[in-house]
């Protein structure tokens, strides 16, 4: 420790010998700096390609027992079986959802330590979505024995014009010591497209339909967050986070409507790294 000491100053990157700079220069050697800095500019772009599918299959199998008997009320001991019918109820669904859209994105990151203690992330990126298409399929049968009693089945297509999607984000970390550290960040993610229902088909024993409806006009989500952590030792490290998020959908199915929904989280943690 005297070593290194006196290597800084003689380097000129100290010139100070009092008890706080020593006690600054322990802390590092026993709790190594977890907090790092980054800087400068990077823009990134490229094609790709968001493609899901989800598949799932359900089932389940019922026994009834219907019994029914009379039975003397002078001589209750007297029972006379009317009916006893036993049933076996089988019922199973699959639905099926393929997505599809390729994208061109762009991403820029900033960095900026403003100094020592302070440091500002932020980063700027868009996708511009081709023309796609979304399926939903959906069916359910119910067979009570061997014979067909139920079944119904829908299938929905989407399809989508090219559209663009934005989001921002910036993060702001204060670094008190080598042990604590908080930040503030926030982000804004939004969607705007003209989606279009143009098949909505659903079938069952009663009806059957056909229609073409205007859909999801889009929205955005805005989230707020902050951050304290406290590093007990190197490996192990209590943190306190609390956020609110909001998510706006704005939609148009024979009347336009919004809808909005409002999230509020806290949690407290220790985190442990056993390597």
């Amino acid at each position: 420790l005297f070593a290194i000491t006196s290597y800084l100053q003689s380097k000129g990157i100290v010139e100070t010998t009092s008890s706080m700079y020593s006690h600054v220069i322990t802390d590092v050697w026993d709790y190594f700096p977890r907090s790092s800095h980054k800087f400068g500019l990077m823009v990134r772009g490229g094609f790709g390609i968001s493609y899901s599918y989800l598949s799932s299959q359900t089932s389940y199998e019922a026994t009834t027992r219907d019994l029914v008997e009379t039975y003397d009320i002078n001589d209750p001991s007297a029972i006379t079986i009317v009916s006893d019918v036993t049933s076996t109820t089988h019922s199973s669904t699959h639905s099926k959802t393929v997505n599809a859209l390729p994208y061109f994105t762009v991403l820029i990151d900033k960095s900026n330590p403003i100094d020592n203690r302070l440091q500002l992330d932020l980063r700027a990126q868009a996708w511009i979505y081709f023309a796609g298409n979304d399926s939903t399929e959906f069916t359910s049968l119910t067979y009570v024995g061997d014979s067909l009693a139920f079944s119904s089945s829908s299938h929905n297509s989407y399809e989508k014009d090219s559209y663009m999607r934005f989001f921002l984000s910036g993060n702001l970390r204060y670094v008190f010591n080598n042990r604590t550290s908080a930040s503030v960040s926030g982000s804004y993610d939004r969607i705007d497209f003209d989606q279009v229902r143009i098949q909505n088909q659903i079938t069952n024993d009663v009806i059957t339909f056909t229609d073409t409806l205007s859909n999801e006009r889009g929205g955005y989500r805005l989230l707020l967050s902050g951050n304290l952590q406290y590093r007990i030792s190197i490996p192990t490290t209590i943190s306190a986070a609390v956020s609110y998020g909001k998510n706006t959908l704005n939609t148009a199915s024979g009347s336009i409507g919004i809808f909005t929904n409002d999230n509020y989280y806290f949690s407290v943690g220790i985190n442990h790294y056993l390597y």
